[in-house]
């Protein structure tokens, strides 16, 4: 499980299961909260937080890129 993250998301949003699929397919476990508030997913990891679904995508990119390049 990757440590210090979150992902607060609303599951019928389509940004949010986007998100929800880069990580599940890199196998990057994370905490979830299911929110109805939220239709755009936020994503906390240490003291960054990320309110949209491509700069989650691209951030975890960054951070973890042999989760990425191994699954390419």
């Amino acid at each position: 499980m990757l440590k210090d993250t979150t992902l607060y998301l609303f599951s019928g949003s389509p940004p949010c299961w986007n998100v929800r699929v880069v990580l599940k397919e890199n196998n990057l476990q994370r905490k979830e909260h299911r929110l109805k508030e939220v239709m755009l997913p936020a994503f906390k990891h240490g003291n960054h937080i990320i309110n949209e679904s491509y700069g989650v995508c691209l951030h975890m990119e960054i951070n973890y890129p042999t989760f990425f390049q191994a699954n390419m």
